[in-house]
């Protein structure tokens, strides 16, 4: 092999030891509030989900996410260039050379729980987090759940982050990030800048549909107590008399993207030797276009560390900067109209907060805390505001007030307002959308209070709030003309003072309703006291899909998480629905529906039993073999629920390989119980699969 070719390999075998390494990062999600947040051990996939659980809304909040660590030193690259500063840089969407410049430290990163993650089976099937089964789980944990990081960078400042999770309503709005710089080399370190930047995005940001807003620049000075970033989905610029703030939907202009999103500083030292807040934090904050965000994938380390250090550029069209923040603070005033502005002019906003300059002797360390939060219009609001406006969709449905629902009476929108038989302005529904931003406000808020009173310091102490009490494990069957529930004591066993546990099933709207299915769930039965572990939901109908969550409820009145054994939706085998009772004469009644089984027209089909092939009519308890008609046996099926209606899921063969287009074979072997004996009575049937 010449030279060439040998370098050649050489080249492309590291390119794959890398891809390698950057494929294999370990990545973990918290989940149980609202709010979720995703990571891994490298900080180079962030993402946030709020409001979990909501299938018709865009829950996607985190586009952009980075941490920079600049230093002032001189060093030469090994292609001969030299430097006087030197820059470590983490972030998704901007992938610099991460195994050398940010590097995960091995088995650091984790994620804990502070009770054990519950099962959640439905009709047979465990649905549980797999992963969370071998997460520890940690009693003196703050929160409901953390994750921690540690990595280390080529600068000689190690990172560290505990994020913080919780489970309650109360919190579940709100995730902390708490971060540690050290400086774990010999060596002084001088005119440390860190920079953390976030673009908590409502939404896919072309064209320029994306806005938002830095307020507390004159926080130092006794102004607005918070310190923040936000932004929301605005209306798309350049699109003639359409309003398409908030993302509404194209049949019945249900808001999809209602969110204000926040990046909130709640602590920055002042220095290494002083661990007060700092007022005059950040050293500058504000918003970019993320393409002027300069990284370490097109820019030089000179070009990041004069981003972090300098005043806001003022050759930036439309720059607009606090008056007396020396170019530092950018954002318009809390009384400045944003709707006056075209969101076009700055597309994919960047949140910046940058901190320093600082100097770091070796074992010194600098701590800032910062916070996700949202809010936004009630998610029933969402749908109704929604459907009260008129934003000249192409292929939206009249606006029922005017004309007629089909049970001849028209529809009213006065509890938002407006008169009996109208519809609502543009002002009239921004005022509405905008009182997410309130919202987010308050929860923002209650985030600084909650740290300022707490006890809480690289993943130990408490925020002293009442913490949710442990989820139970939740199993859910259907049943003939019912669904049975059961859950654990888990709740009780760690000692949690429970007063009782509570029934949750999601809202099924009648059918003469027309616009979009509410998602809100409603409780459904209320049960005191720790005797009882289980309810049957009786008020249920045939071919609808239930879906439901158990809480636990201390004498405080704080519930479990709504999400952890939740049966989640858009996933259609997460939802329970009543079967059939056994058939007396299953012998001659058996049968095989959709047949023929067309794989394309069964996933379009809306009902409880969607996407599947299912066996009516059955025994009670039994076992199904399916034949090709070669007689090659290709499945067998235990039927062993007591109802009339078995569910062939999949589809597949023993091999696991899928059922190809044919003529197949069945035969129903009744057995005396679950798993027990065949009694010799059978019945054969066939079925077609068209692929």
């Amino acid at each position: 092999m010449n030279r060439f070719a040998k370098s050649g390999l050489i080249l492309f075998l590291a390119v794959l030891v890398l891809a390698g390494a950057v494929s294999a990062q370990v990545s973990r999600t918290l989940t149980g509030g609202r709010m979720g947040y995703t990571s891994n051990e490298a900080f180079t996939d962030d993402g946030l989900g709020w409001p979990l659980g909501e299938n018709y809304m865009n829950t996607s909040m985190l586009s952009s996410f980075g941490v920079d660590v600049a230093v002032k030193m001189t060093w030469t690259e090994a292609s001969g260039i030299s430097h006087d500063v030197k820059i470590a840089e983490a972030a998704n969407n901007r992938f610099t050379d991460q195994v050398n410049v940010v590097v995960p430290v091995e088995g650091a990163f984790k994620r804990v729980f502070k009770y054990p993650h519950p099962s959640k089976v439905i009709d047979r099937k465990n649905w549980q987090d797999v992963l969370s089964r071998t997460d520890p789980v940690d009693e003196n944990i703050p929160s409901g759940a953390m994750l921690y990081h540690h990595a280390t960078t080529w600068v000689g400042i190690d990172i560290e982050r505990w994020t913080y999770s919780f489970m309650s309503d109360e919190m579940g709005d709100v995730v902390y990030l708490e971060w540690l710089f050290t400086n774990t080399s010999s060596e002084v370190k001088n005119d440390v800048y860190i920079g953390l930047r976030a673009e908590p995005a409502t939404g896919s940001h072309y064209p320029g549909d994306l806005w938002g807003n830095y307020i507390g620049g004159d926080f130092a000075s006794g102004g607005d107590s918070l310190r923040l970033y936000y932004n929301y989905d605005a209306d798309r610029p350049g699109d003639g008399d359409r309003d398409d703030r908030a993302n509404p939907g194209n049949l019945y202009g249900n808001f999809t993207k209602p969110q204000f999103m926040s990046y909130v500083l709640v602590h920055a030292d002042k220095d290494v030797n002083d661990e007060s807040n700092d007022d005059g934090a950040p050293f500058k904050g504000g918003w970019s276009q993320r393409q002027l965000s300069p990284d370490l994938n097109s820019n030089t380390h000179e070009d990041v560390y004069g981003f972090l250090s300098s005043p806001w550029d003022p050759v930036n069209p439309d720059l607009v900067l606090w008056p007396g923040s020396e170019g530092y603070i950018r954002g318009f005033p809390r009384d400045f109209d944003l709707r006056t502005i075209d969101s076009g002019t700055e597309q994919e906003k960047c949140g910046l907060f940058s901190f320093g300059p600082f100097t770091m002797q070796p074992g010194e360390d600098l701590r800032f805390v910062m916070a996700f939060v949202g809010g936004m219009l009630d998610e029933r609001a969402c749908i109704d505001v929604g459907y009260a406006y008129d934003w000249g969709g192409d292929a939206l449905r009249e606006r029922r007030p005017l004309d007629k629902r089909p049970d001849g009476t028209s529809y009213d929108f006065t509890h938002l307002g407006v008169p009996q038989n109208t519809l609502l302005e543009k002002d009239q529904k921004d005022l509405i959308l905008d009182t997410g931003l309130d919202s987010l406000f308050a929860t923002a808020s209650k985030a600084i209070k909650i740290w300022e009173n707490a006890s809480v310091k690289t993943g130990n102490g408490s925020f002293n709030v009442d913490l949710a009490p442990p989820s139970p494990s939740l199993t859910v069957t259907s049943r003939p003309y019912s669904v049975e529930l059961t859950w654990g004591d888990e709740a009780e066993s760690y000692g949690q003072n429970i007063a009782g546990y509570r029934v949750y099933r999601n809202y099924v709207r009648p059918p003469s309703i027309e616009t979009p299915t509410d998602t809100s769930f409603v409780m459904i039965a209320d049960i005191p006291g720790t005797s009882t572990h289980s309810y049957t939901d009786e008020n249920v109908s045939r071919g609808q899909a239930y879906y439901y969550y158990v809480t636990a409820y201390n004498g405080q009145g704080v519930e479990s998480s709504a999400f952890l054994n939740r049966g989640s939706r858009g996933v259609q085998e997460q939802a329970a629905s009543p079967v059939r009772p056994p058939a007396a004469d299953w012998k001659e009644s058996v049968v095989v529906v959709p047949n023929p089984y067309h794989v394309r027209g069964a996933n379009k089909y809306s009902g409880s039993d969607g996407g599947k092939l299912v066996f009516l009519n059955m025994p009670a308890y039994a076992r199904v073999h399916i034949y090709t008609m070669t007689g090659d046996l290709v499945q067998t099926l235990y039927h062993n629920e007591g109802s009339g209606d078995e569910a062939y899921l999949r589809q597949d063969t023993f091999s696991t390989m899928g059922l190809v287009s044919g003529i197949y074979l069945f035969v129903v072997e009744e057995l005396d119980g679950p798993d027990g004996s065949a009694t010799g009575e059978t019945a054969i049937g066939k079925f077609i699969v068209v692929k």
